[in-house]
């Protein structure tokens, strides 16, 4: 069945207790009570109309314009009522109303609040002494808002924490709550400092190159030295311009920043090393 905003309602008489709706034949399809009206609010071409006793109306609109026209009309028909017959109405029933407005809000259906609502409604929440939930009304039409008070829990995708942070470090969960880790971006050396990516490049891209062993070529001495120790397996020796091979029984061995050759450099041989910094290491000469 359609309906239209200029017809789905007729103007109320005195003697009116239900709001009538009327399809586009003209015929009449609901009579609500308006004190069993929990919620009604658009859905882009379908105005629904939440009930008590679990019970919902649903009318087919021709776009959403006239839906949500049609939510402002409606919703004041029913204020209208509420207003007037009031007396008329047993007492038990209304506070049955504001039962059922509360679970339903707090229960499984909860959902059904979603779209836009024109009534002035209070959201309770049930059970949960962390959140708040409340609607705003300040428009005809609005959006339902829910705001937050107190400390979420985890599990409420909150902290469960207040207090306890450190400025500068990341948060992390200690299983109960969210606390400080302990680590921060800084170009330091300690086990708590995680570099940024521009401190990396600057470290792995800190490479000494063509520096002149100390040490005196004599035809006797095999031990020489380099300023700075080296990240092991980056250093490249080279004697008379030949580069010289690492390990027991070749050419070198290299301990921290101390190079000794298996044979003693003669005198006049030119000895350099180029090689990746340890950033950890200290210039040791």
């Amino acid at each position: 069945m359609a309906y239209s905003l200029d017809s789905f309602l007729k103007p109320l008489k005195d003697t009116d207790r239900t709001v009538r709706i009327f399809d586009d034949r003209g015929v009449s399809t609901y009579a609500i009570n308006p004190f069993s009206v929990l919620r009604i609010y658009a859905n882009a071409d379908n105005l629904n109309v939440i009930l008590t006793g679990k019970k919902s109306v649903i009318l087919d609109f021709v776009d959403e314009e006239q839906t949500r026209l049609a939510l402002v009309k409606l919703q004041s028909y029913v204020d209208q009522l509420k207003q007037k017959v009031p007396v008329a109405v047993n007492q038990e029933t209304e506070r049955f109303v504001e039962d059922a407005v509360y679970a339903a809000i707090t229960g499984d259906n909860v959902a059904t609040i979603n779209g836009l609502t024109a009534s002035n409604q209070n959201i309770r929440v049930k059970g949960d002494n962390v959140i708040n939930a409340y609607v705003e009304s300040k428009t005809e039409t609005h959006s339902i808002n829910v705001g937050l008070t107190g400390i979420v829990p985890l599990e409420n995708g909150g902290t469960n924490n207040v207090s306890g942070y450190i400025e500068g470090q990341f948060v992390s969960s200690d299983g109960s709550g969210l606390v400080s880790s302990g680590f921060s971006v800084t170009d330091g050396t300690s086990s708590s400092d995680i570099w940024s990516a521009a401190q990396i490049i600057n470290v792995i891209s800190s490479i000494t190159s063509k520096e002149v062993v100390m040490g005196e070529v004599d035809g006797v001495n095999r031990h020489f030295y380099i300023k700075k120790i080296p990240v092991a397996g980056t250093e490249h020796i080279f004697v008379n311009g030949l580069l010289q091979m690492e390990g027991h029984g070749n050419d070198y061995v290299i301990e921290s920043n101390m190079i000794t050759f298996e044979d003693a450099p003669i005198v006049g041989m030119k000895i350099i090393c180029s090689y990746c910094v340890d950033y950890l290491s200290k210039e040791v000469i």
